[in-house]
């Protein structure tokens, strides 16, 4: 009897990360920022800390993350550069200790990463598209 209890919690886990996995995820900008159309390449540099300004100027990226622990957090660096959570953490660590890198700021979800984009220029994260208004603009949806 004390399985059924377990299993349903199993399907109702793997139901939210499947929801997640499945959104539309987009990677927004502030509306002034002169990034308009960026490439999967790119986007790679800037999450990963490889790069740290905007193609073609000379503005420092401010990036945001969400939720190292979320379903979302996951699927964006899976999709993006088919790399796990452990793997996106391990190759962080060796970029920053080069002193190459700069860490992302993490905020808990896509709301506030699309308020924070919106209130700074130099910002970029990545959300559910449902959450895109007038506020931020898209610069590369995940394939």
């Amino acid at each position: 009897m004390r399985k059924l209890p377990v299993l349903n919690i199993f399907f109702l886990c793997l139901m939210l990360f499947h929801s997640a996995v499945s959104a539309e995820l987009v990677v927004i900008v502030h509306p002034e920022n002169l990034a308009d159309n960026l490439t999967q390449q790119e986007v790679s540099q800037i999450f990963l800390g490889r790069t740290l300004m905007f193609p073609n100027t000379k503005d420092r990226a401010q990036v945001l993350d969400q939720d190292k622990n979320s379903a979302i957090f996951e699927a964006f660096y899976m999709k993006l550069v088919k790399l796990s959570v452990i793997k996106v953490r391990r190759y962080r660590a060796a970029y920053t200790f080069s002193g190459r890198g700069a860490l992302p700021t993490h905020l808990n979800d896509g709301s506030e990463v699309k308020n924070s984009v919106a209130n700074n220029p130099n910002a970029i994260g990545y959300t559910d598209a449902k959450l895109v208004d007038s506020s931020v603009k898209v610069v590369f949806t995940l394939p």
